[in-house]
C-alpha cells in the first residue's frame, strides 16, 4: 500500500475559511460584510509581508464567491467549486504567477479569456501573485480590463511592494493591507501545530522560533519544520539556535560583560563563533542589532511584547545590560551598526571585519551624549573665563597710578614728553594684552564648537 506523500507545514496546516485565518481581522470583517450584502468590487489588491496570508484569503475569498452553501461569510468546503478551488484544479478560477507571466502578450491572453463565460461557479476569477513584476506595457494592457471587466469576473492582485505599482492600477482596486503577525499568535499557533503532530518541543523553543518568524507565519512553520526534523525527542530552548544555524544569545551577553570590564581581549575569542555562523556578515550585523534594540527596550523600560516570550536566561541577561550600559552607549552602538550595514567587506579575512566590529562596540565604552559634549563645553568656557578675569584684575591693581598734577605745575620739557611717548608699554599692560588675547582665541574656539554642536543636535532631534 502506497503511503500518503509528506506535505509541508505551510501547506498542510493553510487555513481554508476564514475563521481559520489568524491575526487579520480587519480584513477579514471588510470581505465577509461585502459577501454578505453583496456589494464586491471588481478588483482587489492583497498586500503585506511575505507569510502573512495574501493569497491564502485571495483564495478563501474565492471560494466563498462560488461556494454552492456559504455558512456566514465562510465557504462551506464541501461542494464541487470548493474542492476544485482547494486543489488548484478549477476552471473558473486561474492562479497567475506574475514573475513568470510579466509580459503583455501574457496580458493579452488573459484579456481574451475574459469574456468567456463561466464553467460552472457564479464568477470566473484571476489571481495574479507578485503583480508588481508585470511590465509597464502589461499594466497598461491591464488597465481598460481592469476598470471594466464583465459583471462575472473579478481580479485579484497580491504583492509584497505595493509601491511599485502604477497609480493608475492602485486607483481601481479596493486594497486589503495585511499588517505582520503578531508573536504571540505565530507562538499559539505552532503551539496547536506541535499538538496536533504529538511533537516534544519546549515551550521556550516555541517562542524563539516564533520571535524569528518577524511577523511572518509561513517562515515561523518552515523554521519549526526544520526544527522537527533534527531529532525526535525533546527539543530544548538552548538547541534551537544550533539547528538553526545561529548564534545562542549568550554570546551577545558574554559580549556585555567584556563591554562591563572593558576587555578588548574578548573579540578574539568571540568572532569564530560568531563568524563560524554567518557566512553574511550583513546577518551578524541583524542579530547585533535587534539585540542592542532590547538592550535600549530595557533601559528605557519600553513595554514590548517579545519581551514575555523570552526564556528565563534572555529575561535575565536583558536585566543585567541595563546596569552596563548608558542610551548614549547603544545609541552610539547602533549608528556603528547601522553604517556598517552598507560596508563592502572584502572577500579576505572576514573575519577580521568581525572583530574589528567587535572592537569598536567596545570602544563605545567611554560614548557620551551631545547634550553631554555641550554641557562641557560650556563649563569649559566658564572655567577659562573666571581664570582669566582673576590675573588681569590683580595686574591693574599692582599698576602704579601716576600723582596729581597741580594746577601750578610747570610743564613738561619737549625731551622729557617724546620720552614718554617713545617708552615701551609696562609689563602689567603686556600680561594683560596676553591673555585678553588667548581668552578671546579660546572663547572663540568654545563658541564654535557649541554652535556646531547644537546645530547637529537640532537636526538629529
Amino acid at each position: 500500500m502506497q503511503k500518503d506523500k509528506y506535505v509541508a507545514l505551510s501547506r498542510k496546516y493553510r487555513p481554508i475559511t476564514f475563521d481559520q485565518v489568524t491575526g487579520h481581522d480587519i480584513a477579514i470583517t471588510i470581505l465577509k460584510n461585502q459577501l454578505n450584502s453583496k456589494h464586491l468590487a471588481h478588483a482587489y489588491l492583497f498586500t503585506g509581508l511575505h507569510g502573512t496570508g495574501k493569497t491564502t484569503l485571495a483564495r478563501i475569498f474565492a471560494k466563498s464567491l462560488n461556494c454552492e452553501r456559504p455558512v456566514n461569510g465562510n465557504p462551506c468546503n464541501n461542494c464541487t467549486s470548493c474542492n476544485e478551488i482547494t486543489c488548484s484544479s478549477s476552471l473558473d478560477v486561474l492562479e497567475i504567477d506574475g514573475a513568470s507571466n510579466r509580459g503583455i502578450d501574457d496580458i493579452r491572453n488573459i484579456n481574451e479569456s475574459v469574456g468567456y463565460a463561466t464553467f460552472q461557479g457564479k464568477y470566473k476569477i484571476y489571481i495574479i501573485d507578485e503583480v508588481h513584476m508585470l511590465t509597464k506595457e502589461a499594466f497598461n494592457a491591464l488597465l481598460k480590463t481592469l476598470e471594466e471587466p464583465p459583471a462575472n469576473t473579478k481580479f485579484f492582485l497580491a504583492t509584497t511592494e505595493a509601491h511599485k505599482i502604477p497609480p493608475t492600477i492602485l486607483s481601481r482596486c479596493q486594497r486589503i493591507d495585511l499588517k505582520r503577525i503578531e508573536t504571540e499568535q505565530i507562538k499559539e499557533k505552532l503551539i496547536s501545530i506541535t499538538k496536533e503532530l504529538d511533537l516534544k518541543i519546549e515551550e521556550d523553543a516555541l517562542s524563539i522560533i516564533a520571535r524569528l518568524a518577524e511577523g511572518s507565519m509561513r517562515d515561523g512553520e518552515s523554521l519549526l519544520e526544520n526544527v522537527i526534523a533534527y531529532s525526535d525527542k525533546t527539543i530544548t530552548a538552548n538547541e534551537i539556535y544550533k539547528i538553526l544555524g545561529l548564534p545562542p544569545k549568550n554570546v551577545f551577553f558574554t559580549l556585555d560583560n567584556a563591554f562591563k570590564k572593558e576587555d578588548l581581549n574578548a573579540p578574539f575569542t568571540l568572532a569564530p563563533e560568531l563568524f563560524s555562523t554567518h557566512t553574511n556578515l550583513t546577518s551578524l550585523i541583524d542579530e547585533l542589532s535587534i539585540h542592542y534594540k532590547y538592550v535600549a527596550k530595557a533601559l528605557l523600560n519600553v513595554q514590548s511584547a517579545d519581551f514575555a516570550l523570552f526564556t528565563k536566561e534572555e529575561k535575565e541577561g536583558y536585566k543585567n545590560a541595563t546596569a552596563i550600559y548608558s542610551i548614549s552607549q547603544v545609541m552610539e552602538i547602533l549608528n556603528i551598526l547601522a553604517n556598517t550595514y552598507h560596508y563592502n567587506f572584502t572577500p579576505i579575512s572576514k573575519q577580521i571585519h568581525v572583530e574589528m566590529l567587535l572592537q569598536k562596540i567596545l570602544s563605545c565604552k567611554h560614548a557620551k551624549s551631545g547634550q553631554e559634549i555641550l554641557k562641557h563645553l560650556q563649563s569649559l568656557k566658564g572655567g577659562l573665563q573666571e581664570t582669566v578675569a582673576k590675573p588681569a584684575q590683580a595686574a591693574i591693581y599692582k599698576a602704579p597710578v601716576p600723582p596729581a598734577q597741580t594746577a601750578a605745575a610747570s610743564p613738561a620739557p619737549a625731551a622729557q614728553i617724546s620720552s614718554a611717548k617713545a617708552s615701551p608699554p609696562k609689563k602689567a599692560d603686556q600680561n594683560i594684552d596676553i591673555l585678553s588675547s588667548e581668552q578671546t582665541k579660546k572663547d572663540t574656539i568654545l563658541q564654535f564648537a557649541a554652535v556646531e554642536l547644537g546645530a547637529k543636535l537640532n537636526k538629529n532631534l
